[in-house]
């Protein structure tokens, strides 16, 4: 009996040690903790995002809406997160969420109000120019999503046109219209607003600002600043307002003639021309009194030839034409023509030399000026001044909207007020796929990008000097979609960025490095990221997204260093991360290259929906022992966790070439 016992108790014994192991295990030291919480206000007809990702103690947990709780109408959990667009308002309604890791969970109850819809539409005033491409909307109506514009009445000018808010077309006409146009959204009722389109003219620009110094009794010249916006514009004294005395006022901007006063003078000039609003600018003139010294001095004066003036083509030799002498006195020269000379036909000269006109003809014109100044005798020399025949109107240089690879592009190289048939050839190789007509138009389909492609085209027409134009064409590459969230290194914009390293400066595409033996993604990254080097990394976002992960590709060449936000800045949307350290392991000898790892940055980053931008900085460190400032190597960064959410960005291919 007492056999029997003692086998029956250790029996229980074993059965009892059996059976408590595995709850043991269980809970020794690992345990989920979900606390509860007020989630974020959300609205109807606003898309809405929440995270309820909140639960600890555990990698990998999933989420999941606990059975017999429900969502406000509208919303969703997905991976941790609330999103959707909530169709009813609700007070404070209450859900559970269970988290779940392994064997262990827990639960926490969410709170969450839904306001009811504020949708708003508020009319106003829209400006459009005539003549040109209108771009503009009343798609302004707020508190919904997916809204919809539908124009309920009133007719808009001639030659617009109304799509869902977009005011498209080109007006025909000056004028204005009053339209009524109804916004609609899911779940809320439609609001109208009542909107004024005005087409005006469009508006010449012409600013103030201060006319040189003259002085009383010395004749004055002056050419005002130019408005710009139009061609052919017209100056004239502005209504209400007086030039100073002694002065004249042509249609083409010069100011003239004696002043008989001294003192700061100001006027106001009005800038016209035909089809365009006009504009008024203030003019400000010094006016000094002058002052004449009795003794006796010496001109000092030399001829020789002038810079060429074109048939046709304003000559406005203000300064450093024939008005160079000067007496030793420091008394006024004044100048004239020598007896039995002549200008160029169409010229004029003033007496302070400033020579000014049109030239109506081709020749080789030689004239001879004299100078005097009161006490010193007067000095006569030779002038050679060749009216030449007219240059084709060029720009020396144009920079071109850019082009995107793959879709066909054209613009027309000619300018709008030529009076002449220009004949357009290329002197330099065009872009890849891009092809130049005679008539100027460039035209074509880009099939390789550039940060900024160069080219020299050449201008001809019978009777003028031909002329030569640089042309400078941003050509983009096509935006994808980021399929595993990954931003390659060397395909960022790196314009303007230089760096430096053991090997001395590099800059732009001289950063990129081939990284193969390193175990580099894609083979290339980044290099020389020394001097405080800032580098960006832009990229859509299809929704905004809570908990996103961001990695970053790292290597070194400085030894094993460790970075931290003291002398590495990932920022996020303009928010620093505080990403702890990064300790990066350097190469097997001193200056050599160790491989690329992962490193975490953000397991809980926050994006935007739209533009989002990931920058890294350089800070300054002691990495390089005091020689500069020390970088890693940069290979990509990549956003994961993001959901359904789509990302897109524009690699800039042009920076390496690819395998």
């Amino acid at each position: 009996m007492e056999n029997g016992k003692r086998r029956f108790s250790f029996a229980n014994i074993a059965l009892a040690f059996v059976i408590a192991v595995p709850f043991f295990t269980a809970g020794c030291g690992a345990k989920l903790s979900y606390e509860p919480s007020v989630l974020e206000e959300g609205q109807v007809g606003v898309a809405y995002s929440a995270s309820v990702a909140t639960a600890t103690g555990a990698d990998d947990i999933s989420y999941s809406l606990k059975e017999g709780s429900t969502l406000p109408a509208g919303l969703s959990l997905d991976e941790g997160t609330v999103s959707g667009t909530p169709t009813q308002a609700v007070s404070e309604s209450k859900f559970k969420v269970v988290a779940t890791s392994g064997d262990m969970s827990a639960e926490a109850e969410f709170k969450i109000t839904i306001n009811a819809a504020a949708f708003a539409y508020v009319g106003g005033e829209i400006s459009i120019e005539v003549n040109s491409k209108a771009e503009a909307t009343v798609a302004t109506a707020t508190g919904a999503t997916n809204v919809t514009y539908t124009l309920k009445s009133g007719t808009l000018p001639d030659g617009l046109t109304f799509d869902n808010g977009a005011i498209k077309g080109t007006a025909t006409a000056t004028g204005q219209a009053t339209i009524v146009v109804t916004a609609s959204a899911a779940g809320v009722p439609s609001v109208d607003a009542t909107w004024t389109v005005k087409v005006t003219n469009p508006k010449i620009v012409y600013e103030n600002f201060a006319a040189d110094a003259g002085r009383e009794g010395a004749y004055y010249t002056c050419l005002l600043s130019k408005a710009t916006g139009a061609k052919n514009i017209s100056y004239a004294l502005a209504a209400g307002s007086a030039l100073p005395a002694g002065l004249t006022l042509e249609t083409d901007g010069l100011l003239h003639g004696k002043p008989t006063e001294t003192g700061k003078k100001t006027f106001n000039v009005t800038a016209s021309a035909e089809g365009y609003d006009s504009a008024t600018a203030e003019v400000s003139v010094i006016l000094r009194r002058m002052e004449v010294d009795d003794s006796q001095g010496t001109i000092t004066y030399r001829g020789g030839k002038l810079a060429d003036g074109m048939v046709g083509e304003l000559y406005a030799n203000l300064k450093d034409g024939v008005n160079v002498a000067s007496a030793d006195n420091y008394n006024e020269v004044t100048y004239a023509l020598a007896t039995g000379s002549t200008l160029p036909a169409g010229l004029t000269m003033y007496e302070n030399g400033t020579l000014y006109g049109t030239p109506t003809e081709i020749k080789d014109n030689t004239f001879s000026v004299t100078a005097s100044a009161a006490g010193c005798e007067s000095k006569t020399v030779e002038f050679t001044l060749n009216i030449v025949a007219p240059r084709v109107p060029l720009e020396k240089f144009i920079k071109l909207e850019p082009a995107l690879v793959g879709t066909e592009y054209s613009v027309s190289l000619a300018p709008e007020d030529a009076k002449m048939e220009i004949t357009f050839t290329n002197i330099t190789a065009l872009p890849e796929g891009l092809t130049l007509d005679k008539n100027g138009l460039l035209h074509g389909t880009p099939t390789k990008s550039a940060r900024s492609a160069t080219f020299t085209i050449k201008g001809e027409a019978a009777g003028y000097s031909s002329s030569n134009c640089e042309i400078i064409l941003p050509i983009r590459d096509i935006e994808v979609v980021l399929g595993d969230g990954k931003m390659e290194a060397e395909y960022i914009d790196l314009t303007d960025k230089t760096g430096a390293g053991y090997s001395g400066a590099a800059s732009q595409e001289e950063m990129v490095q081939p990284g193969a033996n390193q175990g580099a993604s894609n083979n290339y990254y980044i290099g020389y990221t020394h001097c405080s080097i800032v580098l960006e990394f832009k990229f859509t976002c299809s929704k905004a997204v809570k908990n996103a992960k961001i990695d970053i590709g790292l290597a070194s060449e400085l030894g094993t260093v460790t970075f931290t936000p003291n002398e590495f800045d990932v920022i996020l949307n303009g928010q620093a991360l505080d990403y702890g350290k990064f300790t990066i392991p350097g190469g097997e000898s001193e200056g050599s290259w160790g491989n690329f790892s992962n490193f975490t940055a953000s397991r809980r980053a926050e994006l935007v929906e739209g533009e989002n931008s990931i920058i890294l900085v350089v800070k300054p460190n002691t990495f390089l022992k005091g020689q500069s400032t020390g970088g890693p190597g940069i290979d990509y960064v990549q956003i994961l966790n993001i959901s359904d959410a789509v990302l897109k960005w524009t690699p800039c291919l042009y920076n390496v070439k690819t395998n």
